[in-house]
């Protein structure tokens, strides 16, 4: 048993290095994510004033069609006013003529408002997507920091994988299968010393019967508390 104890001691820093830096991938795009989740509404936000600024650029062609069909009624007039006998008729004319004016300067005002509209949102618009563009690059570009960091991780990982099948052989497997979940659950530390009576892994104080086994070395002992294995660093060999 004290050459499992050797291994699963040699064993475990490889598989804490690999456990950290596991975490540290986890970790890593966080901050990005929270920074993409702020940002897309503001994606949203500059989509609706994108689509306001074409609905009123596209109400502003229809008052200006309306507009030009006004014109070429009252250019329609005036040839009829050419033409006309009686008073009557001119009176008539007339008064359409004057609509036809009112609605036209209705139309103007209505245009110039939308045309003002379209101007001061346009620039708007302008300022604000710039400013997602720069917002959305930078975005990028932490992205990309991020999974360079990743990648360089994960092949540090793909190292420390070799070097975890070079201390495998002599394990027996449910042993190994047992401590790598013990590892998983417990922060990295599947086995741990005991000092002045207690527990490294939990601090809590360890039966005196179970030093007495830690001590024979015959077999793995865990703690009661926190489920790690159990040792003394004088049985194990430090060369």
């Amino acid at each position: 048993m004290k050459e499992t104890i050797d291994k699963l001691v040699a064993l475990q820093d490889v598989l804490k290095k690999i456990y950290d830096i596991e975490q540290l991938n986890n970790q890593l795009p966080k901050t990005v994510n929270i920074l993409r989740r702020q940002f897309d509404p503001k994606k949203n936000e500059l989509e609706d004033k994108k689509n306001k600024l074409t609905e009123l650029q596209t109400k502003t062609r229809a008052l200006e069609s309306s507009l030009s069909e006004l014109e070429e009624n009252k250019k329609h007039i005036d040839e009829k006013m050419k033409a006309i006998k009686t008073q009557k008729e001119f009176n008539a004319l007339s008064n359409e003529k004057e609509e036809f004016k009112l609605m036209q300067s209705e139309l103007e005002t209505e245009i110039l408002t939308l045309q003002e509209k379209n101007e001061n949102l346009g620039k708007e618009n302008d300022e604000d997507d710039a400013s997602y563009k720069a917002e959305e690059i930078k975005i990028q570009k932490q992205e990309k920091i991020v999974a360079d960091k990743i990648d360089k991780n994960n092949t540090e990982i793909s190292g420390l994988n070799k070097s975890k099948e070079k201390l495998i052989p002599g394990i027996d497997k449910l042993i190994l299968k047992r401590f790598e979940k013990i590892v998983k659950n417990k922060n990295g530390f599947g086995i741990v010393k005991i000092s002045n009576g207690s527990c490294e892994g939990c601090h809590m104080t360890v039966p005196p019967q179970m030093i007495n086994e830690v001590r024979k070395n015959e077999r793995l002992v865990t703690c009661l508390n926190c489920a790690r294995i159990l040792y003394f660093p004088e049985n194990i060999d430090n060369n």
